[in-house]
């Protein structure tokens, strides 16, 4: 039997551990998927579903079905099995719709394979594997890691989102609706489940009055930051243009840094993180000084631009 290598999912690929919209599908090469669970005598039991309309080369799947018995053999031979694989490569963990999951890539020939493990699934399968074509799939992932542009109906850039993230809409009557965002490609994007050119997308928002703010999965939810002349703690909520304070618990400026460094580390919130959330709570979301990509590891601003007209269609 042959060996496969089972790689622990990139931030991008987790993308693709899921099952994929129309227009993702053909521009990946997905052709369909696999979903298997355990039975109450532990037998591991699958089905293949294929994508409609996928047209599959034989080899395609000789090769696929060579991957899946090198999973059942090495890993979903027993339901504990497959949990020991999961928790020992904790590296692999997806926070998921179900809880806790594990994602891994497996190229094999001219395909690739996306596995996730649900080692305690509730209402869901133990196992899924969704294939796509490796070249396609390659493709179209370098060109989305270019970014998703949101812009103004006159094309000026207002930013740029990582794909898979998201955009919280705000409409002048107080309602908000979250939205997951794909690239589709430069001047295409799906938001939900619709398929917008940037522009037309631009002009909806307008023509409806609604603001649109980034929601960058790069970002905690929340951060701390110390206001000096104030003796206060200020609380910043991502996508939140207004932070609320708390009084500082200490006189001392020195210890109150440190308390607010103490709630930044049990949060997990980083340097750059921080400068991110302050600079988004001060000059809006939509600014380059709100995206954590822009800053190094001591929290410093490293771009020498802010957003700034883009013309470019």
């Amino acid at each position: 039997m042959r060996e496969y290598t089972l790689k622990p999912l990139s931030r991008a690929e987790k993308l693709y551990a899921y099952k994929q919209s129309q227009q993702i599908a053909g521009q990946t090469g997905y052709y369909g998927y696999l979903h298997g669970d355990f039975d109450k005598s532990d037998n591991f039991n699958n089905v293949f579903e294929y994508y409609n309309g996928a047209v599959v080369r034989g080899h395609f799947d000789e090769e696929r079905n060579n991957v899946i018995d090198f999973l059942e053999d090495n890993i979903c031979s027993s339901s504990r099995k497959m949990r020991d694989f999961c928790y020992s490569h904790k590296e692999a963990a997806i926070n998921g719709n179900f809880g806790e999951e594990y994602g891994f890539r497996i190229d094999a020939g001219n395909q690739t394979l996306i596995v996730r493990f649900n080692p305690f699934p509730e209402g869901d399968y133990n196992c899924y594997v969704f294939a796509y074509d490796k070249h396609l799939l390659d493709r179209h992932m370098k060109k989305a890691a270019k970014d998703i542009r949101f812009i103004r109906s006159d094309y000026s850039l207002m930013f740029k989102l990582e794909d898979g993230d998201k955009i919280m809409i705000k409409y002048p009557d107080g309602f908000k609706k979250l939205q997951e965002c794909r690239f589709i490609d430069e001047y295409h994007t799906q938001i939900g489940n619709s398929i917008y050119h940037i522009c037309q997308f631009a002009e909806m928002m307008e023509r409806n009055g609604a603001t649109v703010i980034p929601m960058r999965s790069s970002l905690p939810e929340t951060a701390y930051h110390y206001l000096k002349d104030r003796k206060k703690i200020e609380v910043i909520v991502q996508g939140n243009d207004e932070p609320y304070e708390i009084n500082a618990p200490y006189t001392d400026d020195k210890r109150n840094m440190e308390e607010v460094d103490k709630l930044n580390a049990e949060n997990n919130v980083s340097k750059k993180q921080l400068g991110a959330m302050v600079v988004g709570s001060v000059l809006g979301w939509d600014d380059n000084g709100a995206d954590p990509r822009n800053y190094n590891e001591n929290g410093k601003f490293i771009k020498n631009t802010r957003n700034r007209d883009d013309f470019e269609r």
